[in-house]
């Protein structure tokens, strides 16, 4: 009995975040979020597909509907009555993954981490090969400090799916923050090279082309994020500071204006108005 839901699946994204500073070369990968909430974030894809099952023998209630209701309160914002019904579900159909996978999502929504855990390792041990749930683990793992068991499980995901992209992007995450650049740079490209509209991936392998010293390949990378998609106000904000640093303070400049023209009385624009008061 298999509970098909492959948008919520991939709950968790991992987000680099490297402190902005004057005097240094300092670059941000902060996709989906606004300045003001960096720090490593956990955004969900929201839109589920469940496929109908059976009800199962031992009971009358339809394990789909109770599910269907942890997906609807779960859209909303509503963990809590999310979780409440993932847990009936479960109680249902205590051998299907996606529920146990499901289940800690809503639980992580809650920063209720340690349990998050748990509900993910219950979905790896009942599908070994269940990519989607060792990349959630890893990214909790990540947020709760435990960075050899995230790498392990980040691992583990890619060798169930080497082409899950998030994972790859994770992975480089994960070594960039504990100063492993190269093999940051690797785990990036693997991400792009598998999910070429990742862009996420872009302002991550720009940053950490960036903090390696490669500026010329930096500026590349975050200028093909940006061909992708005009507005993205991470990749925009990075060539920036690049340019900044690299001395083309004119270009420097005309970024953090794109800005603020783009997204005026944002934390974003913000952002980029302290940076052109700092440079003038």
């Amino acid at each position: 009995m298999v509970f098909e839901n492959r948008s919520l699946l991939l709950g968790l994204l991992v987000m680099l975040a490297l402190p902005l500073a004057v005097t240094v070369l300092a670059f941000t990968t902060l996709a989906n979020t606004d300045p003001a909430d960096i720090v490593a974030g956990t955004p969900l894809v929201q839109t589920p597909t469940p496929t109908a099952v059976p009800a199962t023998p031992t009971s009358p209630i339809d394990p789909n509907a109770v599910y269907a209701t942890g997906l609807a309160a779960f859209e909303v914002g509503d963990f809590a009555a999310a979780e409440a019904a993932f847990r009936e579900a479960v109680a249902l159909v205590p051998d299907a993954a996606d529920l146990h996978n499901s289940l800690g999502l809503a639980l992580s929504q809650q920063e209720r981490l340690e349990e998050a855990v748990g509900a993910f390792e219950t979905a790896v041990s009942l599908n070994p090969t269940f990519a989607e749930a060792d990349y959630n683990l890893a990214v909790t793992q990540q947020k709760r400090g435990e960075l050899a068991a995230a790498e392990a499980a980040f691992q583990a995901a890619l060798q169930a799916d080497p082409a899950l992209a998030l994972a790859h992007h994770g992975l480089g995450n994960l070594y960039q923050t504990q100063g492993r650049l190269e093999e940051a740079i690797g785990a990036y490209e693997q991400a792009i090279a598998h999910n070429p509209q990742l862009l996420e991936a872009y302002t991550s392998l720009g940053t950490a082309l960036g903090n390696a010293g490669r500026l010329e390949e930096a500026v590349v990378v975050l200028q093909t994020g940006v061909s992708q998609q005009p507005d993205y106000l991470p990749a925009l904000y990075d060539l920036g500071l690049i340019y900044d640093h690299l001395g083309e303070t004119a270009v420097a400049r005309e970024m953090f204006s794109q800005i603020i023209t783009l997204a005026p009385g944002s934390d974003w624009a913000a952002q980029a108005q302290t940076q052109l008061e700092q440079n003038q």
